[in-house]
């Protein structure tokens, strides 16, 4: 057995980080922290989803309805993690500009990676 139903893989369940010596930031992510494991899942299952296409933040953001200081929180703990990497690519924003493109990294291949 892997995981317990009930409780989210470890993945999901690393603290939120915030910027040392940032009052505000410390608090902000003591805030989020009952909640960041559900905001990262969906998350990363999105980028799950997209496969090889991957997506950029701003269509993180739109695909989930999910507000950017929420998203983007979030995408960084998983690059932390080493769930969530660049893909090399850019695409364009709404806004004309370029940006980066990002992949998940499967799943079964994080959780084998972690174990060692």
């Amino acid at each position: 057995m892997s995981h317990n139903q009930h409780q989210p893989p470890p993945l999901f369940r690393p603290d939120p980080q915030y910027v040392r010596d940032s009052a505000t930031s410390k608090a902000a992510a003591s805030k989020a922290r009952p909640r960041a494991h559900t905001q990262r899942e969906p998350v990363y299952r999105h980028l799950v989803q997209c496969g090889e296409r991957g997506a950029t933040d701003e269509e993180m953001q739109i695909a989930l309805e999910m507000n950017p200081s929420t998203q983007r929180p979030r995408w960084v703990e998983l690059v932390r993690e080493g769930a969530v990497r660049p893909s090399g690519l850019t695409r364009q924003t709404t806004s004309g500009r370029e940006a980066g493109v990002w992949l998940a990294r499967s799943f079964e291949r994080y959780e084998k990676e972690q174990q060692r």
